[in-house]
């Protein structure tokens, strides 16, 4: 009887061992067969909701892909977001930290300049044409908030839209518009304040809106998730909005980044391009960085970001990093937050490099 034992023990045990090299082997697979994907690290929650036999062609590996990338970037110290879309998925693909990561509401920060320019141009007319023309004065304002995310450029922008929205009320009533259009769900700030004293010079010199030091909107303070901010980047990918205003707006987020002229130097220390930039370096990619909280003990920073890709496919990502210690102010370059966004975004580009995207 106990050598009976003793082989069903060396049964169970080779068995055993089968079983695990059988699951090591599926894990190193590539991707040459679709259904044969590699599982991300167990801590990665990955959005499970869809049925991979029925999602669109490279969805599980570019979940995958996203899940690794998460993984990686929370072992820098924090709780990260991530998301991703091609352009005719119906759907993002969705990874994070933790269990309930992917609900986590979030203030948009500077990402909200993007939202804030489109909902601008479509108070103008514009759609998939061009339609009233920005004032040289608008425009240098909106290049001042996007490629420099300077936030007394984009208090001149807010007042236009106020402007053009009739107030304040028909402002938030044209951003979740916006938001709708994109399928995104945001909760659009209402608060309103002042200018801030190292604005006041600036807007001074603003001379085609009646009242440039009238309070406005801070509509940084709104909320998204992070599905959200993938779906605002994807609805600008496929021209949701119109093509006019895509291609304006993207073209001025494609723009190299500039120093800030609102805050001392050396204040800001992370590189110009980090996150998207650097990650997609070669892609020319459009790219919006938000960052914010440090006074409340919530930092976060994140950025939103369209690729293109050869055979004219797109990828939306969006990427937020929450790291575990607080930065003694709002520098996103004093924390691990741009090594943590750009993990994931290389772990992305592998991917569609990897896989020899062309066209979906």
């Amino acid at each position: 009887m106990a050598t009976l034992r003793g082989r069903r023990g060396i049964v169970l045990l080779v068995l055993g061992l089968a079983v695990a090299l059988a699951l090591v082997l599926l894990a190193s697979e590539s991707g040459s067969n679709s259904k044969s994907v590699a599982r991300p690290a167990a801590k990665t929650r990955i959005d499970t909701g869809t049925d991979v036999a029925s999602s669109p062609p490279g969805y599980a590996r570019l979940q995958v892909a996203l899940a690794r990338g998460v993984d990686a970037a929370a072992t820098l110290g924090g709780q990260v977001e991530a998301a991703a879309m091609l352009d005719d998925w119906s759907r993002p693909a969705l990874a994070s930290s933790e269990a309930d990561g992917a609900e986590r509401e979030m203030r948009l920060w500077s990402m909200s300049k993007v939202p804030t320019m489109i909902a601008l141009l479509r108070g103008l007319g514009w759609g998939e044409r061009a339609g009233k023309p920005t004032s040289p004065e608008v425009d240098e304002a909106l290049q001042g908030a996007i490629t420099r995310s300077e936030n007394c450029h984009q208090r001149r922008v807010v007042l236009e839209l106020e402007h053009v929205a009739g107030g304040s009320a028909g402002a938030r009533a044209a951003l979740a518009a916006v938001f709708r259009l994109a399928g995104a769900h945001a909760e659009v700030a209402e608060q309103t304040e002042a200018p801030e004293a190292n604005c006041l010079a600036y807007l001074r010199g603003q001379s085609e809106i009646a009242d440039p030091l009238a309070p406005a909107l801070l509509l940084g303070t709104s909320h998204w998730r992070v599905q959200g901010a993938v779906r605002l980047a994807h609805a600008l990918a496929v021209e949701t909005f119109g093509a006019a205003i895509s291609r304006r707006v993207l073209a001025l987020m494609r723009e190299p980044k500039l120093p800030s002229r609102e805050v001392p130097v050396g204040e800001l220390t992370a590189p110009l391009n980090w996150g998207a930039g650097n990650a997609f370096a070669g892609f020319d990619p459009a790219y919006k960085a938000g960052w914010g909280g440090s006074l409340n003990g919530n930092f976060l920073a994140g950025q939103i970001a369209v690729v293109g890709l050869p055979g004219g496919d797109h990828l939306a990502v969006a990427a937020m990093f929450h790291p575990d210690t607080q930065p003694s102010r709002d520098d996103p370059g004093i924390t691990a937050a741009p090594r943590a966004l750009e993990l994931i975004m290389d772990s992305l580009r592998q991917e569609v490099e990897s896989s020899g995207r062309r066209s979906h």
